[in-house]
């Protein structure tokens, strides 16, 4: 695990040396460690990627953005298709929408 994490971290060091926008390809090496230290959890390597965004000022917005398009890239490929993962957002989606509804109509109905 640590090799693993140490060579992409080296990854996202080096890719951005000359990227035509600053930072971006680092960002964009980060995200697949990211994501790969979430699964093994490894929250050392969380902790080195959100000090390497610091030190290089990225944005939330820009961070969110950039590892989400990677997140999606990874998610076609896992599931085989644009098709299966468009099902797959879809059912997550709806599992968040109704536990954020349930907790709002349970506040509401304690405040009535």
């Amino acid at each position: 695990m640590q090799t693993i994490r140490r060579q992409l971290m080296t990854a996202a060091r080096h890719s951005g040396q000359y990227a035509a926008v600053p930072s971006h390809d680092e960002i964009v090496a980060m995200a697949p460690v990211a994501i790969y230290s979430c699964l093994v959890g490894d929250p050392y390597t969380q902790v080195a990627i959100d000090q390497e965004l610091a030190g290089m000022g990225a944005a939330p917005d820009e961070v969110a953005s950039m590892f989400a398009v990677m997140a999606a890239a990874m998610l076609v490929e896992a599931c085989g298709s644009t098709a299966e993962t468009t099902a797959l957002a879809t059912r997550w989606t709806s599992r968040i929408t109704a536990r954020s509804a349930r907790a709002v109509n349970a506040r509401d109905a304690s405040a009535a």
